[in-house]
């Protein structure tokens, strides 16, 4: 076994404060949504990771810290940030007691709006470096209870489902038996955004595993994936949780940013308007005879068909999942459809923070319109996480998982919920 050095001290902690609220890192923070997310379920964030520089300026600006983000590029001075690339990050540099580990790994490499090169590629490949650190943790100082990988629904597929067998193959290495989810923004916000969760949960906390338990959280496609893993011996389980909330949360004009003027000019219009097709005209006609009295709002993204670039509306009262440039898809437009009056213009860094649900985000350092943009749209969506570690991730830890929901409230003497089973029971 190797020898770790001993760890950079840290400030610290209440330890009352560490038994209610559960340490967790965040590796690949981006501008800090899944800590949001976590926060609001009642985990604290003790640790943050990411290496791009415009990102860790907006993750400052909200949560006042890194304080230095010169100071923040040497792993060994800055022990709550590090800006920087994750294979210098070491066990030594994770706080004590740390319950959850989350890692929203980069996923252009298998982003079905990316190149699609897989667990192979540079960028996704950041995945091991992450459960890297989770073994040297294991050697040093103790292994989270639960760890998450936050994807594209792209990694359930990516090489005919190889690159899922191998994420949860890892995942199994370390200790964890692993759930995987799918789980939609749209349930929470007016945007499409599903993303794919794998939930490690470490042996001595792994919940009574339900198959075929919650058809919207592991759809058809995804439970056949399971299955057919689970047959070659990779430690799977599937916990029954709450439903989801009703898809219908409210329309595209509940997220429009009434500030915002910057409306394209009369021939850019017109511009937008003889780009589309006729099937996409047909859509814009029948919307304006639905809002001769009220205004409706759509999204619109410019695609390029048989080599020419078109204008595309859609159809529904939602925006198409956000995104950035370097995943391979344009930015989004809004479109104003009152009667015959037809009005576009880009989509603002407020609209795109409402739209992750995080409506509150510090947007007034940001420099750059384009640094935001970038920033939500390389992020996952606020209510998702609080959803998922409400009802799932602070329940496993806290030993309050009850299947179905309804998580009693921790208590200090609290024993292992009898819903808890080793991995070797629930797989004979």
């Amino acid at each position: 076994m190797s020898t770790v050095p001993k760890p950079t001290p840290t400030p610290a902690a209440d330890p009352l404060d560490s038994l209610f609220r559960p340490v967790a890192v965040e590796f690949f923070a981006g501008i800090g949504l899944a800590r949001m997310g976590l926060e609001e379920a009642g985990f604290r964030i003790d640790w943050a990771n990411d290496i791009e520089r415009s990102k860790a300026e907006m993750y400052r600006a909200q949560f006042g810290e890194p304080s230095d983000l010169d100071k923040a590029t040497d792993p060994d001075r800055s022990p709550g940030y590090f800006l920087g690339d994750v294979t210098k990050v070491k066990a030594k540099h994770m706080p004590e007691n740390v319950r959850l580990a989350w890692a929203s790994s980069p996923c252009v490499d298998v982003s079905l709006a990316g190149a699609r090169l897989g667990m192979k590629g540079e960028r996704s490949s950041m995945f091991y470096q992450f459960t890297r650190v989770i073994g040297e943790m294991g050697e040093y100082k103790g292994r989270p209870d639960v760890i998450v990988l936050e994807n594209v629904v792209g990694l359930a597929t990516s090489h005919g489902g190889e690159d899922l067998a191998a994420a949860i193959d890892t995942m199994n290495g370390l200790g964890y038996s692993v759930d995987v989810l799918t789980l939609d923004a749209r349930s929470f916000v007016p945007q499409s955004r599903p993303r794919l969760f794998l939930v490690g949960v470490r042996e001595d906390k792994v919940p009574a595993s339900q198959p075929g338990a919650n058809p919207v959280l592991r759809p058809d496609w995804l439970r056949a994936t399971l299955t057919r893993l689970a047959g070659r011996g990779l430690e799977i389980h599937q916990a029954r949780l709450p439903d989801l909330p009703d898809v219908s949360v409210g329309e595209l004009s509940t997220i429009v940013d009434d500030r915002a003027d910057e409306w394209w000019d009369a021939e850019r219009s017109v511009k937008f308007l003889n780009s589309l097709s006729p099937m996409q005209a047909k859509r814009l006609g029948e919307l304006q005879e639905k809002s001769r009295d009220a205004p409706l709002y759509r999204t619109a993204y410019r695609r390029t068909r048989d080599k020419t670039p078109m204008w595309e509306i859609r159809a529904d009262d939602i925006a198409g999942c956000l995104r950035t440039a370097r995943g391979g898809s344009s930015k989004q437009a809004l479109v104003r459809i009152h009667g015959n009056d037809v009005r576009v213009r880009w989509m603002t860094s407020v609209e795109y923070a409402r739209l992750m649900g995080a409506d509150d985000y510090n947007l007034k350092d940001v420099k750059r319109a384009g640094q935001a943009l970038f920033g939500f749209g390389d992020a996952v969506c606020v209510p998702v996480v609080a959803w998922l570690a409400k009802n799932y991730l602070k329940p496993v830890i806290d030993g309050t998982f009850q299947p179905g929901g309804d998580s009693e409230e921790p208590d200090v003497d609290v024993e292992e919920s009898s819903t808890m089973r080793p991995l070797a029971e629930i797989h004979g």
